[in-house]
């Protein structure tokens, strides 16, 4: 017991790992922020990420910084299963989970970033699948497609993407985050324009 104060047993919580009985009033035990367990100061760390108390069963060291968190403040990387501070973890665009920065490939045609897993032939699922519905129903990405006298939609769960055809600017590449954000634009070369999309 940590102080010599006279308690009643009503008001004394034994440590969830050590057992030890423990006043609350005076935070001689604490509970854990991610599961409310009573834990004495010995077997209880903060949450470097909130500052909360958390216990041993329910947090972990990010792999990358060394500090611990709360079991809400990680992220297992879904492609090598390091545990990472949401800090250092980064949602994977098109899947569910989140992944290492080293983890990301680039989609070839859209040039935005993915897990390996949703690539196919090196495109995500938007550029696997543009055709002709131009139902975007977003205003930004309609007017856009407006600006072609072709063009092409695919979408995933993160961005459209447009491919146009322009008369006098060639072929442009348009890619927007599902708000409608332009997120990148670039001009199509040579060797893409006639692999076979637009014949």
């Amino acid at each position: 017991m940590t102080t010599g104060n006279g308690f009643g047993i009503s008001h004394l919580h034994a440590c969830s790992e050590c057992g030890e009985l423990h006043c609350e009033s005076y935070d001689h035990i604490r509970r854990c922020h991610e599961c409310d367990d009573p834990f004495c100061d010995d077997h209880v760390i903060e949450c470097a990420g909130c500052g909360d108390p958390v216990c041993d069963p329910h947090s972990g060291r990010c792999t990358i910084t060394g500090d611990v968190y709360g079991d809400s403040h990680l992220a297992t990387c879904i492609e090598c299963g390091v545990l990472l501070s949401r800090d250092h973890a980064h949602e994977a665009p098109a899947t569910d989970g989140y992944l290492c920065v080293e983890h990301f490939e680039q989609c070839e045609f859209c040039r935005q970033e993915y897990a390996p897993t949703s690539l196919v032939d090196g495109r995500c699922p938007a550029c696997r699948n543009l055709s002709p519905k131009t139902e975007a129903n977003i205003d930004q990405v309609s007017d856009a497609v407006g600006l072609f006298g072709r063009s092409h939609v695919g979408k995933n769960d993160s961005y459209i993407v447009v491919r146009g055809k322009h008369r006098i600017r060639g072929d442009i590449v348009i890619v927007y985050s599902r708000d409608g954000t332009q997120v990148h634009k670039r001009r199509m070369g040579i060797e893409e324009r006639f692999g076979g999309w637009f014949k």
